[in-house]
């Protein structure tokens, strides 16, 4: 950690200690956090305009730490804010290795998905197919001339059925 920031932040906790005892709860901590934070950035732009010491600069940050400690350690009881150290929990790890099953199992699914909506090629038909193709086989219509030749297709997921496909088969109960 850079030299001068370890200094502040142990200035800012001698400051808060010493603030603790001479000021103790109930305190306005949480609107005194607030009015720090903008002595910081007036102390900001003042020292960028040549209207202010970086050690004013430096004093408010000192201030503005010691506040955010006292927040953390001690709350502010004029809100019914408790200690942020009595209820703080840790960020909970994830569980990535059973994250990483999860996704797994989730892709499986995903591509036997994409498997089953795939079309596979059964092969031609042409205009005199489609011409005598009767109702009752369903699917063609005799709107094309006999000269063209029409790519058949189907889900891959219902390729099984391509031996069950003929008319009599399907008389004869799928024999």
């Amino acid at each position: 950690m850079d030299k001068l920031f370890e200094e502040i932040v142990s200035d800012a906790l001698k400051e808060a200690e010493r603030a603790m005892v001479k000021f103790p709860q109930p305190n306005k901590v949480t609107l005194k956090v607030a009015e720090e934070s903008g002595e910081v950035v007036k102390d900001a732009i003042h020292c960028s305009e040549g209207r202010q010491s970086y050690e004013n600069l430096r004093g408010e940050i000192v201030q503005t730490i010691a506040m955010l400690y006292r927040l953390v350690v001690e709350g502010d009881q004029t809100i019914g804010l408790a200690p942020l150290v009595n209820d703080y929990q840790p960020p909970k790890t994830k569980d990535l290795k059973a994250e990483n099953e999860a996704l797994k199992e989730r892709v499986k699914e995903l591509e036997k998905d994409i498997k089953n909506k795939e079309l596979i090629h059964v092969g031609f038909t042409n205009g005199d197919q489609v011409k005598y193709a009767k109702a009752e086989e369903g699917a063609f219509y005799p709107d094309t001339s006999g000269n063209c030749y029409i790519p058949l297709y189907m889900l891959k997921s219902h390729e099984h059925r391509i031996e069950t496909t003929s008319i009599e088969q399907l008389r004869k109960g799928g024999e």
